[in-house]
């Protein structure tokens, strides 16, 4: 069984005049053409895609432009938002490698039908990079039927070995399942001996 094709942009504008309006941008290319007497075509994509999002006809010029000209303020409006993102998110990030300190420490909360804490100890720091390490934690409170605990980090033991780790606008990513955000020193919930674990 093979994987199918898909047809690149060169298919779907094959059919296109040599006379037809040509209009690109960053994140977008456009297509206007008269196709018949009462007929106008807009062939349009967005971003890298092979697939026109756009490809029909319309009744006159004016109407084809205008469904052009509405592709385009749509991409341009996602080219701003995604650039304005991508610059909140730099900032994060730049902020987040700027608060991390030797020392700190950041905890992981994670877990399907339990939630399970893990804390983690800044060891060094380079650039945007920490080596951090998986401390120990101590349990500060459990209820009667021990079901929830809260437990806080315990820095005096150390439970792994040290990982290299980029500073991101969240702490660490740690696997695909968790995180390690900063810790404000406060007890964290975490599922007790009966709570599925």
């Amino acid at each position: 069984m093979g994987f199918k094709k898909t047809l690149g942009r060169d298919f779907y504008k094959s059919g296109l005049p040599e006379d037809a309006k040509k209009i690109v941008g960053d994140g977008y290319e456009v297509y206007i053409s008269k196709y018949k007497e009462n007929a106008w075509l807009v062939m349009a994509f967005g971003g890298k895609r092979s697939k026109p999002d756009i490809n029909g006809y319309l009744l006159d010029e004016e109407r084809a432009n205008k469904v052009a000209n509405k592709f385009i303020e749509k991409q341009l409006e996602y080219a701003n938002r995604k650039a304005e993102e991508k610059a909140r998110k730099a900032k994060a990030n730049k902020e987040a490698v700027e608060k991390c300190k030797v020392g700190d420490i950041y905890y992981s909360s994670w877990g399907y039908d339990q939630t399970n804490v893990d804390f983690y100890k800044v060891l060094e720091k380079k650039g945007s990079y920490a080596n951090i390490v998986k401390i120990g934690k101590a349990v500060v409170d459990r209820d009667s039927m021990e079901v929830n605990d809260r437990v806080v980090a315990n820095p005096n033991v150390i439970d792994g070995e040290p990982m290299r780790k980029k500073i991101g606008e969240y702490g660490f990513t740690l696997e695909s399942y968790s995180k390690a955000s900063p810790w404000d020193g406060n007890p964290v919930y975490e599922s007790g001996p009966y709570g599925g674990h």
